[in-house]
């Protein structure tokens, strides 16, 4: 927790020494019924990655951080609605394989999953629970422009 909060002070107080560092996508989970849209904030460290996901609202979604030595997501924080312990089993491991596409490494495991790339946009469906995971990155020169 203590990771995933340094993480969220960072953005707001260096947000142009991180740039480089942090990666931002515009993510819509479809899940048929309903739908969570909003955007990723990742930062990478070594093989550990640190994210989260914020709603239209500015209200934090999901928070996850994955441990690459170990090859383990671990949900720090998921909004009431979602925080089901079978709900959180298939975002760790959606997630996890979403950072593998994302990341661009080779996901050594039979899956379920259906990977369609557009351009810079990357949709991931799981199969077999019907979830669509849509990545879209952020264009960073209107960012920068706006944190000027």
């Amino acid at each position: 927790m203590r990771h995933v909060l340094l993480f969220l002070f960072s953005l707001l107080a260096f947000p142009l020494a991180m740039l480089s560092a942090t990666e931002r996508y515009a993510v819509t989970i479809d899940m048929g019924r309903a739908s969570l849209t909003g955007v990723m904030v990742m930062r990478q460290e070594a093989d550990d990655v640190v994210g989260s996901m914020i709603n239209e609202f500015g209200v934090s979604a999901i928070d996850f951080m994955y441990d690459g030595a170990r090859d383990k997501v671990r949900l720090c924080h998921v909004v009431p609605f979602m925080d089901k312990w079978y709900i959180r089993r298939v975002l760790r491991r959606d997630l996890r394989f979403c950072l593998y596409i994302l990341y661009n490494k080779v996901y050594g495991r039979r899956h379920s999953y259906a990977v369609k790339q557009d351009g810079d946009a990357v949709s991931i469906t799981n199969a077999r629970y019907g979830i669509t995971y849509a990545f879209a990155p952020l264009n960073t020169e209107e960012t920068n422009a706006i944190e000027r």
